[in-house]
């Protein structure tokens, strides 16, 4: 195997990790002596072989040569493999109550499920950690903890980022935050949104750069972000959340989406689809009446369930247009709605970790996971493994 990689390795002399190769000078000795090796296949092929592989074993063959190291950190080659990842896998994140689980069913019906480490330095002293916000884009995952830390974490690299303290300290009283965190095509850079919100008052808005490493407060809003978001959506160029206007209470239920254009920095809203006991559920503190986004076909959509027993799956056939709203699927589910995958398939939790798929399209139901863990999951959405760099 490390004969063959090393022919196909476009660089001359191995990296000096394969101990029992020779030493860049011993290998030009023979070189002199020897005709060159010819390569196996032409560069273009192997980096797209490469491109298609997991990151672990990506990251084996990065001290093959200095080419192929020199490659995994190319700004097109993690491209290219990303788009690739996105294409052929179904992975999802699961959030319990104090640990984050990676779930890959996507190939040949095989089912992994993986416990993801957290980074240490934000471990507290037993080792536990309070996890508030989960979010993931491109195989970054942005979590905030109880202690008011923002970090980001590529946990297939194991890189990760603590974020610096914000500049703003909202003269608020009572106010909470939501986030939001997305990739910015444009101006090639990673964003987290951080909104203020409080009882009576516009909310505060300000912006984080990877890019730049530092945060910008930008204009206030009319908006409340909802306190009972179970995370935020990427679609079309903005950022999506469930809220309200800053004149409702806090506690009052959703009625808009409120989106925010991460090229023009600015916001908009439109109107939710008409639920049924949407008002009641939030009102009375039901959790599962939280909507989850998520897109279907190209298309926004809403995933709620009503409660453990029912669940509608809403579709926004024109984005921005509220009454293009149509839905899609109302199934009976006797279980937690967490997300839909790819294929079509409701990934909903039945007593506490037991876990099924619910398939849209025969309206069947099949075992998943089973008594993986003594914890319930809260949250759920959509994973990429990449190269992407912090």
């Amino acid at each position: 195997m490390c004969s063959f990689l090393k022919n196909l390795c476009s660089c001359s002399h191995p990296s000096s990790c394969l101990k029992h190769l020779p030493s860049k000078s011993q290998t030009e000795q023979v070189l002199e002596r020897n005709a060159t090796p010819q390569k196996l296949l032409p560069d273009s092929v192997i980096e797209d072989i490469l491109s298609r592989l997991p990151v672990r074993s990506l990251l084996r063959f990065g001290c093959v040569c200095k080419t192929w190291c020199s490659l995994l950190r190319d700004p097109w080659f993690i491209t290219m493999h990303l788009k690739h990842s996105q294409a052929k896998r179904d992975c999802i994140l699961l959030k319990g109550v104090t640990n984050i689980y990676l779930l890959d069913y996507g190939t040949c019906n095989h089912i992994e499920i993986e416990k993801l480490n957290y980074p240490s330095h934000l471990l507290k002293s037993g080792g536990s950690i309070d996890v508030i916000n989960l979010f993931s884009c491109n195989g970054l995952i942005c979590l905030s903890t109880d202690s008011n830390t923002l970090c980001l974490w590529n946990p297939s690299t194991g890189r990760q980022k603590t974020l610096p303290q914000s500049v703003t300290r909202p003269n608020l009283w009572m106010y909470y935050t939501s986030l939001g965190f997305c990739y910015d095509p444009i101006a090639d850079d990673y964003v987290v949104l951080k909104v203020y919100s409080s009882h009576g008052c516009p909310s505060v808005v300000e912006v984080y750069s990877l890019r730049k490493n530092s945060w910008m407060r930008i204009q206030n809003i009319p908006y409340h972000m909802c306190a009972k978001n179970k995370g935020t959506l990427f679609y079309g160029g903005s950022l999506h959340w469930v809220g309200n206007r800053s004149n409702c209470t806090i506690s009052f239920a959703p009625d808009i989406v409120i989106a925010f254009d991460i090229a023009t920095k600015t916001f908009r809203d439109f109107r939710l689809p008409a639920y049924e006991r949407l008002c009641e559920d939030w009102e009375r503190g039901v959790v599962v009446g939280s909507p989850y986004f998520l897109v279907l076909d190209g298309c926004l959509c809403i995933l709620r369930s009503h409660d453990q027993l029912n669940a509608a799956v809403w579709v926004m056939k024109e984005c921005g247009v509220s009454e293009s709203w149509i839905k899609l699927h109302t199934v009976e589910l006797h279980g937690l709605a967490l997300t839909v995958t790819k294929k079509r398939e409701i990934l909903l939790q039945r007593h506490s970790s037991i876990t099924y798929l619910y398939a849209l399209k025969d309206k069947r139901i099949k075992p998943l996971i089973t008594q993986l863990t003594q914890e319930p999951f809260c949250f759920a959405t959509s994973f990429t493994e990449s190269l992407v760099r912090l």
